[in-house]
């Protein structure tokens, strides 16, 4: 998901902070 910035501004800030969307 960070690879796409466009994703990073909509997706919360809480599914971040989940590891496993982290990957």
């Amino acid at each position: 998901i960070m690879e796409n910035g466009d994703l990073e501004g909509a997706v919360p800030e809480s599914l971040f902070n989940l590891p496993s969307i982290q990957t």
